[in-house]
């Protein structure tokens, strides 16, 4: 689990701490978010350099989610660590993470996964009975991630963490829940945007449908991996380059 950015971080700050890290061989986790899912393995660095850290490439299935950012966290971090990720194949294939930054806060694991809908999917906010609309992110059994867009709708006067709502969420064309719920974040990071992460309080039947629609959509999702994983690995094997 990711949060934004501390106010004034240094560039360097990342470099110095993960070279201590190197130093004394600690490996670090590389995390890599998917669709909701986050993937992550532990690897140990080859060089930490001035523009960045480079590992060993991960195991084919990170290979296949990783697109631009990429995560690094260890209980020796103060805090997370954000990277831009770029390939490197002159004479063996690397992952390079640059432009690091530390995030806010050290790493916290989330209690449960999280999966995002197939296609943009627009859901139902009841504010004192109130209807506003937004965009589901991500889903899980007790949370769920919302987008506001003021071009769309306005959002909530009252947008702010602690407000208590209600959403509709339709998992199936057929079928759609109304769960109660709290908003626990609150980010605005565009004019017109708020990105929004709240607590879900479903009932035990409706535990039981977010449970299916949770696990249907995480085995699209790792299917869709799998089989970027396979297309990757054939551009690899005729280019002679190598993943674990």
């Amino acid at each position: 689990m990711v949060t934004e950015e501390s106010g004034q971080p240094r560039q360097r700050e990342p470099v110095l701490a993960l070279r201590a890290l190197a130093i004394q061989q600690l490996p670090l986790t590389l995390a890599v978010p998917y669709k909701g899912l986050i993937l992550e393995q532990t690897l140990q660095p080859r060089v930490v350099g001035d523009d960045g850290v480079i590992f060993p490439p991960p195991k084919l299935l990170l290979c296949a989610a990783i697109y631009q950012t990429a995560y690094l966290h260890s209980r020796f971090l103060p805090a997370t660590v954000r990277g831009y990720a770029q390939w490197l194949t002159t004479e063996r294939c690397e992952l390079h993470l640059s432009n690091l930054r530390f995030l806010a806060t050290p790493w916290r694991p989330r209690r449960e996964q999280r999966v995002q809908p197939e296609e943009h999917l627009a859901v139902t906010v009841w504010v004192n009975r109130i209807p506003f609309q937004a965009l589901l992110t991500d889903l899980g059994i007790h949370g769920v991630g919302l987008l506001f867009d003021s071009w769309v709708e306005t959002p909530p006067a009252n947008l702010a963490r602690g407000l208590k709502f209600d959403v509709t969420l339709p998992l199936a064309s057929q079928h759609a829940i109304t769960v109660a719920a709290e908003l626990v974040h609150v980010r605005r990071y565009q004019e017109h945007l708020w990105q929004t992460g709240a607590r879900l309080f479903p009932t035990l039947e409706q535990e039981r449908w977010l449970d299916h629609y949770v696990a249907e959509r995480r085995v699209e999702i790792y299917s869709e991996l799998e089989q970027r994983a396979r297309e990757l690995r054939d551009v690899a094997q005729s280019s002679g380059l190598f993943f674990s």
